[in-house]
């Protein structure tokens, strides 16, 4: 079977999350082949569909109506309302179609009423392929496991000369939930020396690649991660919101996963101490096993050889299970309804999401211009404080002035009355001095001593 054309369909594409970088690793892998790749999703954005978009791949929102339909001749898809979208909202015509559930825990993950046809079903495990086969007894010969894998990338990434030392320096934790007793553990870890790094919500959120992961000497983590680092020969303990077995070995690989690495092989709960005391303890034991565990990883979770094998299972040109015809245009219609209003609630939400992200974009501008205000505020009153505290000295100095003016003025009062008292005794003196007979008898001389006094001036 020739691949020109593959539609990819999954319910979101807009974070970095477990179907999303699933659907974006099969779309990097059918473009190396030189295939032409569309991703359908009801929700497309983010760094994810940018990278979708970087290697050549043509993004359909099903939220909205497509511009250009066309025919392909593999459609894989993830999610059961993603199926009915393509094949009943917009009509998709596919020669062959995969349904591939990631797991058997959430609903949205259980595989569609085959009204359009499906080729084959896949699992991620064989934890998920039990409860299939248990579950949906009619589909189960339809049925093959397509576990996570690790793309070429990872395998051929050399080992880090950091990674040959004994004792743990470096260690990531990689997960998107991680469980308070890890996110204790951190802080543990760091005290006794051990440089720890968190990957994802809550932490750096980034696409794992080889390039991050290399700088590692282990790695705690559960699920497709695990995968990475077995081909990059990275310690693994596994475990996270489930509990786990801890660190991977040979006596426990298989076990692990067969429940897909979630951690419920051996759903133990640590203390924040215990996990730290094995991250530290385990370590060396844990290093000595990864390159049988790499060895086991290669036969089980090389992403090329698994999606080979899945496209020549389709090459043995299976016809695909379908409703008698009978059924298939009332089913078809219900669904189609049931879709729309599905359809209509992804639209909903999605302008809520961008609703509150401009409600929170509004807020931090808000608080940009408050936390502005406010500094400005506190200029403000430094000011007035500055201003009354010299008001304060100014008017402090203005009073021992105005005191001082009232001491002088009061001097000035007392030398004033002192001396209006002497004027009105020499006055006193005066008129007696006037009045007395030797003042009269001598006023014949003074007239003489007045004349001759002008005489000599002139």
């Amino acid at each position: 079977m020739k691949l020109n054309r593959v539609l990819l369909g999954n319910s979101r594409f807009s974070d970095l999350a477990g179907s999303e970088i699933a659907t974006l690793e099969l779309a990097e892998s059918l473009r190396a082949r030189g295939i032409a790749v569309t991703i359908a999703s009801f929700e497309i954005g983010g760094d994810v569909a940018r990278t979708a978009q970087n290697i050549g791949c043509e993004l359909l929102n099903l939220s909205q109506p497509p511009a250009v339909m066309h025919e392909y001749d593999l459609a894989w898809v993830h999610h059961a309302l993603t199926y009915y979208a393509l094949f009943f909202k917009f009509g998709i015509r596919a020669s062959q179609v995969v349904f591939s559930s990631l797991s058997h825990y959430e609903p949205l993950e259980c595989p569609p009423i085959p009204v359009a046809g499906v080729t084959l079903y896949l699992v991620n495990s064989d934890e998920n392929a039990e409860y299939f086969r248990s579950a949906y007894p009619a589909l189960a010969d339809r049925m093959t496991i397509f576990p996570n894998a690790a793309p070429l990338r990872f395998w051929l990434m050399p080992p880090s000369a950091s990674r040959s030392k004994d004792a743990l320096s470096r260690l990531a934790i990689v997960s998107n939930h991680p469980p308070r007793e890890v996110v204790e553990a951190m802080s543990m870890a760091r005290e006794r020396g051990v440089e720890v790094d968190h990957f994802g919500h809550g932490g750096t959120s980034v696409r794992i690649e080889p390039e991050i992961l290399t700088k590692y000497d282990a790695v705690v983590t559960i699920g497709k991660t695990v995968q990475y680092c077995l081909a990059m020969h990275i310690p693994v303990y596994c475990y996270d919101h489930f509990g786990g077995p801890g660190w991977l070995s040979p006596e426990n690989v298989s076990a692990a996963a067969w429940h897909n690495f979630s951690g419920r092989s051996d759903m133990r709960r640590l203390t924040a101490s215990d996990l730290v005391d094995e991250w530290v303890g385990g370590f060396e034991q844990a290093k000595i096993a990864v390159q049988s565990l790499s060895d086991y990883a290669k036969c089980c979770f090389d992403l090329e050889t698994n999606l080979e094998r899945v496209l020549s299972v389709l090459d043995t040109s299976m016809s695909s299970i379908s409703l008698e015809p009978i059924w298939q245009r009332t089913v078809k219609a219900i669904l189609e309804r049931h879709t729309a209003v599905v359809v209509r609630a992804r639209a909903t939400e999605v302008e809520l999401r961008e609703a509150f992200a401009q409600s929170t974009q509004r807020c931090a501008e808000l608080g940009r211009h408050g936390g502005e205000l406010e500094s400005r505020c506190r200029e403000l009153e430094r000011d007035v404080a500055r201003l009354e505290a010299e008001l304060t000295n100014r008017t402090n100095d203005m009073a021992q002035r105005a005191e001082a003016y009232h001491g002088q003025l009061n001097e000035l009062k007392e030398e004033n009355q002192r001396l209006r008292a002497d004027n009105a005794g020499l006055c006193l003196k005066i008129d007696t001095l006037t009045q007395s007979f030797s003042w009269r008898i001598t006023a014949p001389f003074r007239a003489i001593k007045a004349r001759w006094d002008r005489r000599t001036n002139l």
